[in-house]
């Protein structure tokens, strides 16, 4: 069991490790409201099909990314966007 001076000091180690993600609270909180979020979200539709009207999604899984990678146009579009 620590006692005294020992319990204090590693307080105060923790508190001092614990600073510096402090000072990043401001900055990471907008990070992960305005950009992980919706790029998680946008991950998760993307194994969905969606009307977007109703609030129903039914799961599909690869099948929106076999229907992208089948799809000729798909490559066309890559090509004009890369170059």
């Amino acid at each position: 069991m620590e006692w005294g001076i020992d319990r204090i000091m590693k307080r105060s180690r923790f508190i001092g490790e614990l600073k510096p993600v402090l000072f990043t609270l401001p900055a990471m909180i907008p990070f992960v409201v305005f950009w992980l979020a919706p790029l998680l979200y946008v991950f998760y539709l993307s194994f969905t099909e969606w009307d977007f009207m109703s609030p129903e999604k039914t799961f599909v899984g690869l099948t929106n990314y076999l229907d992208l990678f089948s799809n000729p146009a798909f490559y066309k579009a890559l090509k004009v966007t890369l170059l």
